[in-house]
């Protein structure tokens, strides 16, 4: 069993008559008026109906109806008062629309007065949009149209108290608007890179929430924009009989559809909106829209809403990055991409600083000051105190000397060149010991050979360093600036968009207004 809500009727489905039963009723109303077929022709017809009718109250109908025209009142009335024991709701809908074709304001009356008593705020049928379409082309007369308007004006005041009435249609719309926001195309322009995932959403999701006002604006365009075709009273009303025939025929979704008024307004939107069982006078569809309008008004700002409260404050964003086969990542919150300059210098700090090891070790200073200065000392050490160690423990102090050279050089050369370097230093102390000047001078040589060695060492690393960290900065900063000129598109596009939806809430607003104003005239006529 399908919900009333969503329009359809809670009760089983009849049986359908079928497209051809349906035409022939449309062919027998298009010719009782024309005189072709004789009296004595439509009479058999409308006995063999009788006589066939079985259950059905439409046969009953016709037949009495063919009977009126054919002059026939006493069979007329039989026909008719089995009609009505079979189905009265439906019997007096047919005979009002038939008395609205011939033009009888008093018979128009009475079969109003008999349909209505069938109908009341908490069960409306779908055929109720036909009366709906009398009162809009004025088919009815004054007292008539009086007379609706009056009790629609009750029922509508009576169902708006309704908490569970009022939230179910506003509801059924809620779930329509986010379809409508779901099948958003963005534009090209809001396509973006960077700018993707965001705490609980994304986007393009919250972009779509805010473009909801065009395809909304769309639809109020539809139900507004078309305009009034006139017809002759007579063959209007004639179409709107026909149009019920074919419906109940088919037994399509109006003919078998049942709920409160609240939910015939909704369910006759829908269908409008849906092209299906025909399309309304532009009148009647304005009417809905009107009437409908507090609802589209509050499901509108909920499903705005419900985007609108996931946008963030400041945008956090992760930058990952590898260098050396090393991963880091640099973390910063962009508000709306106008401190790019301060993000920018932020993210070079942080990444000179993440990579401050790489660049020591690809440095000759440090290298050349880590090398040098245990030399230095050693050689200061020996300058000052070197001829009192030797003249008091020479074994030991060469010994010892050649010993700190050999694991000094060692650290930097193979183990060859680490002894030899060391025989030939202590030669060289040696033969520098007699002479004050001498050590100094083999000092600082020896302290820049060994610099020297260490830049030319260094060199090619210090040189791929910088490209490698060229290349990373590169493409570091097309992300930051990037991602802070997207924020920056994505702030002022979702504000230009949002705009919009105040343009369709004082639409919502104007039909508001058109409802409450139909709402206190005919309250008037009460």
């Amino acid at each position: 069993m399908i919900s009333m809500a969503e329009g359809v009727s809670p009760g089983a489905g009849k049986a359908c008559r079928g497209e051809k039963t349906g035409n022939y009723y449309i062919g027998v109303l298009r010719n009782l008026e024309q005189g072709l077929i004789p009296d004595a022709g439509w009479l058999a017809r409308a006995r063999e109906w009788v006589v066939r009718a079985s259950q059905d109250w439409l046969s009953y109908s016709m037949a009495a109806l063919v009977f009126w025209f054919c002059d026939e009142p006493g069979s007329a009335q039989k026909a008719l008062d089995r009609a009505l024991g079979l189905q009265e709701e439906k019997t007096s809908l047919f005979f009002l629309l038939a008395a609205a074709w011939q033009q009888r304001d008093s018979m128009s009356d009475r079969w109003l007065e008999r349909y209505l008593r069938n109908q009341n705020e908490l069960l409306v049928t779908g055929d109720f949009r036909y009366l709906l379409e009398l009162w809009a082309r004025k088919a009815l007369s004054p007292a008539g149209g009086k007379k609706l308007e009056t009790v629609l004006a009750g029922w509508e005041e009576e169902l708006s108290r309704s908490a569970e009435v009022e939230g179910r249609q506003v509801d059924l719309w809620r779930r329509y608007f986010r379809e409508l926001r779901k099948n958003i195309a963005l534009p090209q322009l809001d396509q973006y890179q960077y700018l993707r995932e965001l705490p609980g959403t994304t986007a393009g999701t919250l972009l779509q929430g805010a473009l909801l006002a065009r395809p909304v604006g769309q639809f109020l365009e539809r139900h507004q924009s078309r305009q009034e075709i006139w017809q002759e009273m007579r063959e209007g009303c004639r179409l709107l009989l026909e149009a019920f025939l074919r419906s109940e025929c088919l037994q399509l979704p109006a003919a078998i559809w049942k709920g409160t008024y609240s939910d015939f307004l909704t369910f006759s939107l829908r269908q409008t909106e849906q092209g299906k069982d025909g399309v309304p006078s532009p009148r009647v569809e304005r009417f809905l829209l009107a009437h409908s309008a507090r609802w589209l008004h509050q499901a509108f700002d909920d499903v705005t809403g419900e985007t609108a409260r996931l946008v963030p404050g400041p945008i956090r964003y992760n930058f990952n990055y590898t260098f050396h086969r090393q991963n880091y990542c640099f973390s910063c919150d962009i508000q709306d991409g106008m401190e790019e300059r301060d993000v920018v210098r932020q993210c070079q700090e942080s990444m000179d600083g993440a990579l401050a090891e790489e660049r020591r070790y690809a440095d000759w200073r440090w290298a050349a000051m880590k090398t040098t200065l245990p030399w230095f000392l050693a050689g200061m050490y020996l300058y000052v105190n070197g001829g009192r160690l030797m003249a008091q423990h020479s074994v030991l102090f060469t010994l010892g000397t050649g010993v700190f050279c050999f694991f000094m050089a060692r650290r930097s050369t193979s183990f060859f060149f680490s002894f030899m370097g060391s025989i030939v230093i202590l030669a060289l102390f040696h033969m520098a010991m007699p002479h004050v000047q001498s050590p100094l001078l083999g000092m600082v040589v020896f302290l820049g050979l060994m610099t020297f060695w260490q830049y030319w060492k260094k060199r090619p690393l210090a040189k791929q360093f910088a490209q490698d960290r060229a290349q990373l900065w590169q493409s570091l900063e097309t992300l930051v600036r990037g991602s802070c000129a997207e924020t920056a598109d994505f702030r002022d596009h979702y504000g230009a968009y949002t705009g919009e939806q105040e343009k369709i809430r004082a639409q919502f607003a104007q039909l508001e207004k058109e409802a409450e104003m139909m709402q206190k005239r005919r309250i008037r006529h009460s």
